[in-house]
């Protein structure tokens, strides 16, 4: 009934100083805990930690600075993912979508011979999150997880450069302006506790 493990993959930035998927890749490493609420619903909640990296041509500067982000998910698994002896219908494999909310902090990176101002904190936001992925049982206690998610953050500072928060005077007005990163991930979580089966008979009736 709760699940726990590490988390390891790759994230890369999506904004002003960057628009191609899986370029200025940073490592990513964190764990997350799950609680599956039947076979199909999950909750998760995750910590990573990573990184934000880019280069704008236009403007000449360029930024690379380390994040911490936490978030809080809901997951829907496309088949009933359970080990099953007795259940003709389950799976130990499945696609699963998933959405939900989290919090990135961004620590202030240090000045580059790119810069031509000083750099700026970047900012703590809000992050909208949403993804795909799968999950393989490898036996009753351990799960195999492969995860992409694109992450909206509601706000125009995560690249902490002051040129780039605002180049085209559009961000408080254009919903999609705002940055992104995505992440893709693989994690392995081990079951801590067990759900006893409710098997719904009487032996001393005969049922």
């Amino acid at each position: 009934t709760i699940e726990v493990g590490p988390v390891a993959g790759t994230s890369f930035y999506l904004g002003d100083a960057n628009q191609k998927l899986f370029a200025y890749n940073k490592i990513l490493i964190g764990g997350l805990i799950r609680y599956p609420l039947n076979n199909r619903i999950a909750l998760k909640s995750a910590l990573s930690i990573s990184g934000i990296k880019g280069y704008s041509d236009t403007y000449q500067v360029a930024f690379d600075h380390h994040y911490l982000f936490a978030t809080l998910q809901g997951e829907f698994n496309f088949f009933p993912y359970e080990r099953s002896d007795y259940n003709i219908e389950s799976s130990i494999i499945t696609p699963y979508i998933l959405g939900g909310v989290g919090i990135i902090a961004c620590g202030k990176q240090k000045k580059n011979a790119t810069m031509v101002t000083d750099p700026i904190s970047p900012a703590r936001a809000v992050v909208l999150s949403c993804g795909v992925g799968g999950k393989l049982k490898i036996n009753s206690r351990v799960d195999l997880n492969l995860e992409w998610t694109i992450n909206k953050a509601l706000s125009v500072r995560l690249e902490g450069v002051s040129e780039l928060n605002n180049p085209y005077a559009l961000n408080q007005t254009m919903t999609f302006n705002n940055d992104f990163y995505s992440t893709l991930t693989v994690a392995i979580t081990f079951a801590i506790y067990t759900q006893r089966c409710d098997c719904r008979t009487d032996m001393k009736k005969g049922r």
